[in-house]
């Protein structure tokens, strides 16, 4: 599959420094903005190669004021040609030879990503065809830094029209620049392109090196390691001018342990930079460390990794350290653009008391996917290694099993099908959040089991006489915890086979299909599309008031959640009307939720156990158990009057039957003495689970 967008800057090219636009390398784009954001976009056609050639498509209007050379525009057209227009009189055929800038027969008024004589080989007829050459806009963001996508997707040169191939991006921003991203590409050696811009007379012009014979050497992957872009800014470019990109400091840290402040900044002026002053101060205190960095040369549009020489040593569990870091005296000189010089870090001090983790792995995927088959079979293993460890859940999209809720999630991060969000943690260099090749997704859970955690989710899921699942959870803190700190409960039907296309699975493995996993692979021998396909984990139902989950209320001032700290959360349901234990499960877990949407990991997971209870306001009482002393101070034992008696769960619940917190879950004979932890007189229940059979006990807190 492959990767829609992903913006790593390592062309290096030349500047001009008259009012007009200049060119620099930034590799400090969060590339997780540009995921292919399907439900939005829209789709243009061209017709194919064979019956309609050199065309615009309709007039299409800008979402925002936009300026390009100092001149409003208001919208464009799309040329299959591999540029855009700003020129609504542009009714001419689309032009295919490419010229030198500046050009003066036309294009004019034009921004040019890839202009060359590229043809379109398979169109489709409408949006729901089966095609791969498209034409997409979609527009991300809000007021006023919105960005407008113009995409070329899989077009081809004419004169090599069946074995090339190129994905051509322009990314225009609210605030004025504008990105021409060249993504993938195949065969583009014999290509004489254009790329760079112009405006409406010709009289300013930008061209990148090469054109009008602009040629791509070799092969660009689908992968974000050698995508070639080019960011444009319209104005006189400023000799010293360090943009800081990104730190490399942790969001917690154990008490005692070195933190080296390191990251990485670029130069955005036009003279290259042989020392600079590194700095970074915590808390605002006034204790301001700087690192001189010399004996360098960063050259304009080239990047630099940043490292102070002091490091930081926190010694306060439970300290929250703002840390703000910033360049200076670039070879002696004043960084004549301030706005764009710092780089701001929170950092949580911890205590190191972690406790093991379960890795939630969320699988986005369809029925009308052909490689999800693949993707399922992972899943599916990853369940049986790695028992209660590891709980998985499939998204569906565009099916009969889609459920509204976790579109949003898989609309910020996921850009191909079948994809993983393995607690939605940034993994590697790239920082993925969603990870397409599913080849990778075992390596990647083991990865992160070995990351413990400081909190704990337990919980229970009852199925009661009056056809209502309560459910409820129990989130404790081991270690001290910073953020929005969210608890989320999804039902998931374990199995889910039904007819029709809303169920079929498209099979790209089978002999019937492209055998792309060869003859060896599982669903070889399947047909395509598979009738009767068993889908696992199925999402059905959001149990939660948000896509993100339900805040957990409780922390300090500075947002701090302390060792210790316990919420319970429960809620309820109609019990389905094919349920039983088995079929179903609860899964919970807590998360954070940020801005950064590479900040909203997971920290753990569980699934949650059904067992058997009664309406909460009966009161049946047992002979083989007495609670003592009942009134009570807050703590109680539970004494067994078998020694062969297995108790396994014991939950508080107020008068009315809501769970207040899990007191005990696990496997215990004899007397079981435990601590409420409530004070507040009054009146509970106590739910004692003891294998199928549920005992509710009234005790009195006095």
């Amino acid at each position: 599959m492959k990767n829609l967008l992903s913006l790593i800057f390592l062309l290096s090219i030349n500047f001009v420094s008259a009012q007009n636009y200049y060119v620099v390398n930034n590799t400090g784009m969060d590339d997780s903005e540009f995921v292919y954001d399907a439900p939005s976009h829209q789709i243009h056609f061209f017709g194919t190669e064979e019956n309609k050639d050199e065309l615009f498509t309709e007039w299409l209007p800008l979402p925002f004021d936009w300026n390009f050379y100092g001149e409003p525009v208001s919208g464009y057209y799309i040329s299959e040609n591999g540029y855009i227009t700003f020129d609504q009189n542009a009714n001419q055929v689309s032009l295919n030879d490419n010229d030198a800038l500046p050009t003066q027969t036309g294009p004019n008024n034009a921004i040019y990503a890839f202009w060359d004589d590229l043809v379109v080989n398979n169109a489709g007829e409408t949006p729901t065809s089966t095609f791969t050459d498209r034409m997409f806009t979609w527009t991300f963001g809000t007021a006023p830094n919105r960005t407008h996508i113009v995409m070329w997707q899989n077009f081809a040169l004419k004169s090599n029209d069946r074995n090339s191939y190129i994905y051509a991006v322009l990314a225009i921003h609210e605030d004025a620049d504008f990105f021409i991203a060249h993504m993938n590409a195949k065969n583009l050696e014999t290509a004489t392109a254009t790329v760079g811009a112009q405006n409406a007379d010709g009289s300013e012009f930008y061209q990148v090196d090469g054109s009008p014979d602009y040629f791509i050497n070799g092969f660009l992957a689908p992968g974000h390691e050698d995508d070639i872009v080019y960011r444009f800014f319209y104005g006189d470019q400023l000799d010293y001018d360090l943009k800081m990109l990104d730190h490399n400091l942790p969001d917690r840290s154990v008490a005692n342990q070195s933190i080296t402040v390191s990251g990485n900044l670029e130069n955005f002026g036009a003279l290259e930079i042989n020392s600079f002053n590194l700095n970074y101060e915590i808390n605002e205190s006034g204790d301001i460390k700087t690192s001189l960095i010399d004996g360098i040369s960063i050259s304009p549009g080239s990047s630099y990794n940043f490292s102070h020489s002091e490091d930081i040593i926190p010694t306060t569990p439970g300290a929250l350290l703002n840390i703000k870091i910033w360049a200076s005296d670039l070879n002696g000189n004043v960084d004549e653009d301030q706005t764009n010089n710092f780089l701001d870090a929170t950092l949580l001090v911890t205590q190191g008391t972690n406790v093991e983790r379960n890795v939630l792995i969320e699988e986005a995927t369809g029925a009308w996917c052909g490689y999800c088959p693949g993707g399922a079979l992972v899943l599916e293993e990853l369940a049986e290694i790695y028992p209660d460890r590891v709980i998985p859940v499939s998204y569906h999209t565009n099916d009969a099993m889609e459920i509204q809720e976790p579109l949003s999630i898989l609309n910020t991060w996921v850009g191909s099908y079948p994809s993983a969000l393995i607690d939605r943690y940034p993994f590697g260099q790239d920082e993925d959040v969603a990870i397409s090749n599913y080849n990778t997704w075992e390596s990647l859970v083991v990865e992160q089991l070995e990351n413990d955690s400081p909190l704990s989710i337990s919980g229970d899921a009852m199925t009661c006489n009056d056809n209502i699942i309560r459910f409820s959870t129990y989130t404790e803190l081991s270690d001290y915890v910073y953020g929005d700190l969210r608890t989320t409960c999804i039902l998931v039907k374990e199995s889910v086979v039904g007819q029709g296309s809303g169920y079929d699975q498209i099979n790209y493995f089978s002999s019937e299909s492209q055998a792309v996993g060869g003859t060896d692979h599982p669903y070889y021998n399947y047909p395509d599309p598979i009738v009767g396909y068993n889908h696992k984990f199925v999402a059905t139902q959001w149990l939660v008031d948000d896509s993100w989950g339900n805040i957990i209320t409780g922390a300090d001032e500075n947002g701090v959640y302390p060792p210790g700290f316990t919420e319970s959360f429960s809620g309820m349901f109609p019990m389905p009307k094919d349920f039983y234990e088995g079929k179903y499960s609860v899964i919970a877990f807590n998360s954070y939720y940020n801005e950064d949407e590479n900040k909203r990991e997971v920290l753990n997971a569980d699934v949650l156990k059904f067992g058997y209870s009664v309406s909460p306001t009966s009161n049946l009482s047992s002979a083989k158990f007495d609670i003592y002393p009942n009134p009570n101070s807050g703590q109680i034992s539970i004494i067994s009057q078998d020694e062969n008696q297995e108790v396994n769960e014991v939950i508080l619940c107020d008068i009315n039957g809501k769970a207040i917190r899990n007191l005990y879950h696990g496997s215990a004979y004899g007397n079981l003495h435990l601590d409420l932890g409530v004070k507040t007189r009054g009146v509970y229940l106590l739910k004692i689970l003891m294998g199928t059979e549920l005992a509710v006990k009234r005790i009195v807190i006095n």
